[in-house]
C-alpha cells in the first residue's frame, strides 16, 4: 500500500512540473494584457483630450492647434515624438495618434519583452446650432473679433439699442421674476440658430444685479474669480 502511495505522489509532481508552465503562461497573459488595456485606455483619454484642444484652433490658427495638441500630450506624458498630429484648416479638425512602447513583465517567460500601444482620435469643430443653459442677454449683431470686450446689459441712460431696449431678452414668457430665474440658472429652453426671441422691455436693474450677485456667490474657491483672473 506504502508502495501505491509513493506511485501516486510520483505522479502528481510530475503532473504538476508539466502543467505549471501552461499556468504561469496563463497568468502572464491574464496579468500582461490587463496591463496593455489598462495602457491602451489611458492614451485613447489623452489622445481624445489632445484632438479636443487642438480643434478649437484648427480653423483660425493652426500653429496654434499643433501647440496646443503637444501641451496636453506633454501634461499627461507623452512625448512629441510618440505622436502623430494632423491639423486640418480647411476641415477645422485635429487628429493625434500616439504609438507608445509598452514592456511585457510576466510574458517575458514566454518569448515577448515589448508592445507597440496605440491610439487613435479627431475632433471637429463646427458651429453652434443649438444651446440651453442660455442667460437672457443680447448684444447687437456685428462682426465680433475674438478677444474684444461687449457690453452685455446697458444703463437706464443708454439708448444704445433703441428705446426700451437695454439687452434683456424675455425667454420663456418674459416678466421680471422670470427673467431674474433665467439669469441666475439659464434658460431651460433650447434656442437654435435662427431663433426670434422677444426683449425685455425695461432696464430691471434690480433682477439684473440680484441674479448676477446669486452666480458671482457660487465661485466658493480661495481666492475666487475676478474679472481680470478666471478660468471660467
Amino acid at each position: 500500500m506504502l508502495k501505491f502511495f509513493k506511485k501516486e505522489e510520483g505522479v502528481a509532481l510530475i503532473l504538476f512540473a508539466l502543467t505549471l508552465p501552461v499556468i504561469l503562461g496563463c497568468a502572464a497573459l491574464v496579468v500582461d494584457f490587463g496591463v496593455q488595456y489598462g495602457t491602451k485606455v489611458r492614451l485613447q483619454n489623452i489622445a481624445q483630450a489632445a484632438a479636443l484642444a487642438a480643434a478649437q484652433d484648427a480653423g483660425a490658427d493652426p500653429a496654434a492647434a499643433y501647440q496646443s495638441a503637444v501641451e496636453y500630450l506633454n501634461l499627461n506624458g507623452v512625448e512629441e515624438h510618440e505622436a502623430h498630429i494632423d491639423i486640418s484648416q480647411a476641415e477645422g479638425s485635429a487628429r493625434v495618434t500616439i504609438t507608445k512602447e509598452s514592456d511585457y513583465y510576466f510574458a517575458r517567460i514566454l518569448g515577448f519583452k515589448k508592445a507597440d500601444i496605440s491610439a487613435d482620435a479627431k475632433a471637429v469643430s463646427v458651429g453652434l446650432s443649438s444651446v440651453t443653459g442660455a442667460a437672457p442677454l443680447g448684444i447687437l449683431f456685428e462682426d465680433f473679433e475674438y478677444g474684444q470686450k461687449y457690453r452685455l446689459k446697458c444703463g437706464s441712460t443708454s439708448d444704445e439699442y433703441g428705446p426700451g431696449n437695454f439687452g434683456a431678452l424675455g425667454l420663456g414668457g418674459g416678466g421680471a421674476n422670470t427673467y431674474r430665474e433665467n439669469l441666475r440658472y439659464g434658460y431651460t429652453g433650447e434656442l437654435k440658430v435662427g431663433d426670434v426671441v422677444d426683449i425685455e422691455s425695461g432696464n430691471i436693474s434690480g433682477p439684473t444685479s440680484e441674479a448676477i450677485r446669486y452666480r458671482l456667490n457660487q465661485d466658493n474657491r480661495i481666492p475666487p474669480n475676478t474679472f481680470d483672473d478666471h478660468d471660467r
